[in-house]
């Protein structure tokens, strides 16, 4: 038929799943959970992806839903979750990552697993990809790193060449990665291309915040596909 292939598009309810994506990034409850996560997936005890919906486009698909799914839905929302699939992934108390493409409009509401970088330290992870604890310029920022729960984390570009000691404070200008915490490391994931692109701008940035009172803004780069 005309829509063979076609997922469907099936609002994400189930709140074991949430919750525990919920707790282990500490989002706070302004963020809208309720009835604006999808999937693409009916079966939803093997999704790998979670997408987020906005309110218009949330009223749209009940509507959908109630016209018998007369609208066949080939691409909708923006990808938030991910579920990890890697080796280290199974042993993470949350079994879903975030996704770069929607960490820019979940980041304000992150409170756990959130860490801010020096600017040394967070080129050093944008060129090694993937550094040891105790090898970071900042021997603090190396023990913070060490001490978060393995599994997805999101790294912070901070203004100082050490980490701030007040609370982490986002706005448009914020520059932010995924990492996934290891055993004894930190991993970016990103891909080479993007990690190239982010370095570019982190040096303009920096220049920038030395020759003026401007700033570049900053958002996450597309992840790599496992």
């Amino acid at each position: 038929g005309q829509w063979r292939g076609v997922d469907p598009v099936v609002f994400f309810k189930d709140d074991t799943i949430i919750n525990s994506i919920r707790d282990f990034y500490g989002i706070d409850e302004g963020f809208p959970f309720n009835g604006h996560l999808i999937t693409r997936n009916s079966d939803t005890s093997h999704v790998k992806r979670i997408y987020y919906v906005s309110k218009f486009v949330k009223d749209i698909l009940e509507l959908n839903f109630s016209a018998g799914q007369q609208l066949k839905i080939t691409s909708v929302g923006m990808k938030m979750f991910e579920r990890q699939t890697a080796r280290e992934g199974t042993d993470a108390p949350c079994a879903f990552r975030i996704s770069s493409e929607g960490l820019p409009l979940i980041l304000p509401y992150i409170t756990k697993q959130i860490i801010q970088a020096s600017p040394v330290d967070f080129k050093h992870l944008l060129q090694d990809k993937d550094v040891k604890f105790t090898d970071f310029a900042d021997a603090e920022f190396g023990k913070k790193a060490e001490n978060l729960l393995p599994g997805c984390c999101v790294i912070v570009l901070g203004k100082e060449n050490t980490v701030t000691k007040e609370s982490l404070k986002v706005d448009e200008s914020t520059i932010a990665i995924g990492c996934w915490r290891g055993r004894a490391r930190l991993s970016v994931m990103v891909t080479a291309m993007d990690c190239q692109e982010l370095l570019e701008r982190l040096l303009i940035r920096l220049d920038t915040e030395k020759g003026s009172s401007g700033h570049v803004g900053g958002e996450a780069c597309t992840e790599v596909e496992q």
